[in-house]
């Protein structure tokens, strides 16, 4: 949570800055002034002429474009699986789409849609408010854990998460649990992360 709110402030401040900037300039608000009408300026030089290119020229290379991440971002690999329509749209009403197909790594315990429809009655749509906006970025961020999780990598215990407070970790013969919430899908993978599916949303001090 810490290290994604901070990104999402950075944001928030740059966009800030350069409105305020924009607002000036239109505003007349300059450090220099325009030459005055009765000041004599140099007259400008005349134009370079730039000699034709030899027949036998060839057109620069252009650089070789940066290498791209296979395969889909985290976002993208939860999207082509069908069943986290209400995570994506809730992570849109966050502002946590961005944040989550950077670089990362991320991995993702994701309720899917069947676990948003079994929270209280009028809970997700309350959550869905602007004025609710804060508690559901906390409630998507405890879904987070840094770093790449495989399946394999899963041990009892806790785990820390984007909210900064740790989730605990149980494990019972092949079933394991998150919070409470049971993984009934691992290692998802995507260029920048990793998604598990759970059963239920994870409430931080629930």
């Amino acid at each position: 949570m810490k290290k994604t709110t901070q990104r999402l402030t950075a944001l928030i401040a740059a966009s800030a800055v350069f409105s305020l900037s924009l607002h000036a300039y239109d505003s007349g608000e300059r450090t220099n002034e325009p030459p005055r009408a009765d000041t004599e300026q140099p007259a400008p030089p005349p134009p370079q002429q730039t000699p034709p290119p030899p027949p036998d020229a060839q057109a620069p290379t252009p650089p070789p474009a940066a290498p791209q991440a296979d395969g889909p971002n985290i976002i993208e690999a939860a999207k082509d699986e069908g069943k986290f329509e209400t995570l994506t749209k809730a992570l849109e009403t966050a502002g946590l789409i961005d944040v989550l197909q950077g670089e990362g790594p991320f991995t993702i315990f994701a309720p899917t849609d069947e676990a948003f429809e079994s929270l209280p009655e009028g809970t997700l749509e309350e959550l869905m408010e602007p004025e609710n906006r804060q508690q559901l970025l906390q409630i998507l961020a405890f879904h987070v854990v840094p770093g790449e999780v495989r399946g394999d990598d899963v041990e009892p215990g806790e785990v820390p998460t984007g909210l900064g407070l740790p989730a605990e970790v149980t494990v019972d013969g092949d079933e394991v649990r998150i919070d409470g919430a049971r993984v009934v899908q691992t290692d998802i993978s995507a260029s920048n992360g990793v998604v598990h599916v759970i059963d239920r949303v994870m409430i931080p001090g629930s």
